[in-house]
This record gives structure tokens, sequence and C-alpha cells, in this order.
């Protein structure tokens, strides 16, 4: 995965805010969406920017139920724990917890250092869903990257 391409003209540049508005459409009234109304048709070209986390209530690990092709990863099916603390999913899906604890969505923007030795800038965000609308029952996550020794788009 490297980075993202650019927007039409007047379209939101960043791809966190762009998962996150069409996450809040998806909750219409409610207070998250449910897993089935999460999809390529309401992300567009940014579906292969996602993942999804299942939340099993007997693991403390969430695992892999879908990976957007951008991250080129096997991991589907997986526990997020399998992803490794040197990958852009370790990284950006580690603080899902605090999703779940605050039941709201969270950004996180930072750095590391991949297992190849290259500096890593990413952005990611986790965003709660839930098939009662009470207990969320899995995460919509997405993450883009760049190194850090590449120029500014």
């Amino acid at each position: 995965m490297t980075g993202e391409s650019s927007p039409p003209s007047g379209k939101e540049q960043r791809l966190v805010f762009r998962i996150l508005n069409a996450w809040r459409e998806l909750c219409d009234e409610d207070r998250f969406p449910t897993v089935d109304k999460v999809g390529p048709a309401g992300f567009g070209d940014d579906w292969s920017s996602c993942i999804l986390l299942g939340l099993d209530s007997g693991s403390e690990d969430p695992v892999f139920e879908y990976i957007g092709e951008n991250f080129d990863i096997g991991l589907q099916g997986k526990p997020l724990s399998d992803a490794g603390e040197m990958t852009l999913l370790g990284h950006g899906m580690a603080y899902w917890k605090r999703s779940v604890t605050k039941q709201a969505p969270i950004t996180m923007g930072d750095e590391f250092v991949d297992a190849d030795g290259r500096g890593v800038l990413y952005r990611s965000v986790i965003l709660p869903l839930s098939d009662d609308g009470v207990k969320i029952t899995a995460l919509l996550g997405a993450a883009n990257f760049k190194f850090k020794d590449e120029p500014a788009a």
C-alpha cells in the first residue's frame, strides 16, 4: 500500500476523514451502523484501504474478517496479533480497545520502523459497528501511510 491517490476537487483529501464521514452516513439515526451496512458500496475506492475486525466475546484478540487489497497481506480469518508490531495493521489497529471502551470512533497518527528498517508515517481510524445498536460486535478500520523519507505529495 502506498499512500492514497488524489481525490476529485472538492472531495476530502484525508482517507480517515472520508471513512469517518461514510461511517456517520451509515449510522443514520442509530448510534452505530451494523456490519451488514458496511461494504464497498458505501466506501467506493476507499474500501481497498479498509479492514473489518470481528469481536468474539470469548477472545481478547479480534479476528480479520476482511482486509482491503491495498494491504496485500494474508491475514484473513487470523487474529490481529498475527499482524505483528512492525506492520501498518499492527500499529494502526493496536488501539482497537479504546474504540470499544469509549464506544466511539478513534483516529491515530504516528510513526514506526518497519521490518525493513524504514520509517513509516501513518494515520488510521477505528470505528465501532453493532448488530443490535448497543453492543459493539465488530470494528471497521482504515489506514494509509508514507515512508518517512518520501516527499509530500
